[in-house]
């Protein structure tokens, strides 16, 4: 649902975020999330995103994609609790709360999920 906000508008603001969208570049070979630029005031270029495990970023795609911990559990033939787990050490690596926030990172790291 959210990258079918950014698709449809120029600027959404999102749970206290400003995700802005490069129109001329979307569907140019990214995925969904091709050309989003997301400004947050604690976003920097340390932000984490590199400490992600290939597991974890297995998680924030499917989290991105707005996806259920229960289906994501499904799809990836693991324990509910597994993913909780794997969303809670995101969280922590990332320093967020939310799966916006999650949402709103992954979008400024297209192509990396």
């Amino acid at each position: 649902m959210l990258v079918a906000a950014i698709r449809a508008h120029e600027t959404v603001l999102l749970d206290g975020t400003v995700l802005v969208s490069s129109h001329d570049q979307v569907g140019a070979g990214h995925g969904a999330a091709a050309g989003v630029q997301a400004h947050r005031e604690q976003a920097a270029a340390g932000d984490g995103w590199d400490a992600l495990t290939v597991s974890e970023l297995r998680i924030v795609a499917h989290v991105a994609d707005g996806k259920t911990n229960r289906a994501i559990a499904k799809i990836l033939v693991v324990s509910r609790h597994t993913v909780d787990a794997h969303l809670k050490h995101i969280y922590i690596k990332l320093d967020i709360h939310t799966r916006v926030e999650l949402t709103a990172l992954a979008l400024q790291h297209p192509g990396e999920w």
